[in-house]
C-alpha cells in the first residue's frame, strides 16, 4: 500500500536529487531529511519571510524559526555535489544574449559568489521546485484515489469544469509519451500558478482596454499573462476547450507547434521559460509509474 504521505515524501526527494544532488534519504532523525520534509511542508510562511522584515508579520519567534531552518538550508546546499565546483563565469558567453541584459533596476550583469547563488537558490526551491511539483502531484493522485470533492459552496462554472484528470481515468502507465500529455493537460485545465508577468518585446495595442477604448503599450512595459485565460480559449482550443482530453490536444500541448502556457513561461521558449520544466516534468512521470495501477487505496 501507498504511504499517506507518498507525494511529499517523493517529491521532496526528487526535487532535493534533482536540484543539488541531495538524497534526503528515509530516516526521520537525520538533519537534512527533517529540514527538507520542513521546507516542502511550510512553504506559504517561508516565502512570506522572504519578502517581509523578519517579525511584521509572522512573529519574532517563528521568523527566528524559520530563519534557523533556511540557514540548515543553505549549509545542506552548500555542500551539495552540485555546488561543489561553483565558481562564478569569468565572462558571459557570447550566445547567451539573455544574461547579458539589465536587470528591472538597470543594473548591468555581475558575477554571483557561491554565497549569494545559494541565497537565490533557498527561495527558489522552496517556492517553486517544492510547492509547484507537490501542487500538480496531489491533484495528479486524488483523481486517482477518487477525484477531488469541489465542495457544496463551489460555483455552476466551477462545477461545469472537468476534474483533471475525471475519477475513472484510465492511465496509460508504462507510455511516458501519453503520461506527459495527461500531465499537461491536467496542468492546463488546473493550474498551479494562474498568472506571470513578462515584458513586452515591442510595442502593442489592444483594441479595447478595459472598457476604456483603444490603448497602446510600449515595448518593455509589464504585462500580466493569464494562464486560465488561455487555457480556455476557443480560439485556441476549439470548442472541446473545457474538456479533458489529452490525447485530442496533443499537438497544441506539447512539441514544437505548442501552445500551451504552462511551467510559469511562454511554452518552451521567451526568457520567461521556467529552468525547472524538465524536472518537473520528470518528477510527474516517476512518481505515475511509481504507483501500481492496482493499488488505489492509501495505508492507514
Amino acid at each position: 500500500m501507498l504511504h499517506p504521505r507518498f507525494v511529499d515524501l517523493f517529491c521532496t526527494r526528487l526535487v532535493f536529487w534533482g536540484m543539488v544532488g541531495v538524497d534526503m534519504g528515509d530516516d526521520p532523525s537525520s538533519e537534512v531529511y527533517r529540514t527538507a520534509m520542513w521546507a516542502q511542508n511550510n512553504n506559504p510562511a517561508t516565502s512570506r519571510h522572504m519578502v517581509v522584515p523578519p517579525g511584521e508579520v509572522i512573529g519574532k519567534v517563528y521568523a527566528a524559526q524559520i530563519e534557523e531552518k533556511v540557514a540548515s538550508l543553505r549549509k545542506i546546499f552548500a555542500a551539495s555535489p552540485a555546488l561543489a565546483d561553483y565558481e562564478p563565469l569569468e565572462a558571459i558567453p557570447e550566445d547567451a544574449s539573455e544574461l547579458r541584459r539589465a536587470d528591472y533596476h538597470g543594473h548591468p550583469p555581475r558575477r554571483v559568489s557561491k554565497a549569494e547563488f545559494i541565497d537565490q537558490l533557498v527561495p527558489a526551491t522552496i517556492i517553486a521546485g517544492l510547492l509547484g511539483p507537490k501542487t500538480l502531484a496531489n491533484a495528479l493522485m486524488m483523481s486517482f484515489f477518487g477525484g477531488l470533492d469541489i465542495g457544496p459552496l463551489s460555483t455552476a462554472e466551477e462545477r461545469a469544469t472537468p476534474q483533471c484528470p475525471p475519477p475513472g481515468f484510465d492511465f496509460p502507465f508504462g507510455d511516458d509519451d501519453k503520461l506527459r500529455l495527461v500531465i499537461l493537460e491536467s496542468l492546463r485545465l488546473a493550474p498551479a500558478v494562474y498568472e506571470t508577468v513578462f515584458l513586452l518585446p515591442e510595442e502593442s495595442s489592444v483594441a479595447d482596454y478595459a472598457g476604456l477604448g483603444p490603448k497602446r503599450f510600449p515595448a518593455g512595459c509589464p504585462v500580466m499573462l493569464s494562464y486560465v485565460n488561455t487555457a480556455f480559449d476557443p480560439a485556441i482550443w476549439g470548442n472541446t476547450a473545457r474538456d479533458f482530453d489529452p490525447f485530442g490536444h496533443a499537438a497544441e500541448l506539447d512539441g514544437p507547434q505548442a501552445r500551451f502556457n504552462g511551467f510559469n513561461g511562454v511554452g518552451p521558449r521567451g526568457q520567461r521559460a521556467c529552468p525547472g520544466r524538465g524536472l518537473a516534468m520528470a518528477i510527474m512521470l516517476h512518481m505515475l509509474n511509481a504507483i501500481d495501477p492496482h493499488e488505489r487505496v492509501f495505508a492507514s
